[in-house]
């Protein structure tokens, strides 16, 4: 989270540099989703100032609920014209429907389908649960029945491992997604 504050400024400055029209929004998960920390504003400061407060706080390791943090973004509702982009960082797998959680309402097809019809890329930076010393919150065993964002986020945008670059890796690809530049050709 340190790292994550250290760098937004960085980001934001380089968005701005860029001429972008930009809006952000920040959603907060743990078990479920906490709350809209900021719904959509083009006020950087205001949401420079939301991260800042963001802190870790102790709980139980387990599964998140990214993908109720994933659905909460696509309900606010997006520019027809804005290039959509949504940023999931997250240390557990995922809580979805069926893994015996009570608020778990979606499904990874499900959110595959919201974001691939919003027209949304994706970008989530998590653990490689695949990799054995990776010690996730619930036991190896029960990992099939949770959602992984490596495996989502690899059909409709990015994955980043959480344990193979640090943070100002991690959001210069970000970064570098938003300000990309684009070559249109044309031929009269």
């Amino acid at each position: 989270i340190k790292a994550l504050q250290l760098k937004v400024r960085d980001l934001i400055s380089k968005i701005n540099s860029s001429k972008l029209d930009a809006k952000y929004s920040l959603i907060t998960f743990k078990a479920d989703v906490e709350a809209a920390k900021v719904n959509w504003t083009n006020d950087t400061g205001y949401f420079i100032d939301a991260i800042e407060k963001l802190s870790a706080s102790s709980g139980d390791s387990g599964p998140e609920n990214s993908l109720s943090g994933i659905e909460t973004v696509l309900s606010f509702g997006f520019r027809p014209d804005a290039q959509k982009v949504i940023l999931v960082i997250t240390d557990e797998p995922s809580h979805q429907k069926g893994d015996g959680y009570r608020n778990s309402t979606y499904t990874v097809e499900g959110a595959n389908k919201n974001l691939s019809t919003s027209g949304v890329i994706l970008i989530a930076v998590s653990p490689d649960f695949r990799n054995p010393s990776v010690d996730p919150g619930v036991p190896r065993s029960d990992l099939p029945k949770y959602a992984d964002m490596r495996v989502i986020a690899n059909e409709i945008g990015l994955w980043i491992d959480i344990n193979s670059a640090d943070f100002s890796t991690i959001l210069d690809q970000f970064k570098g997604i938003l300000t990309g530049t684009y070559a249109i050709e044309y031929t009269s």
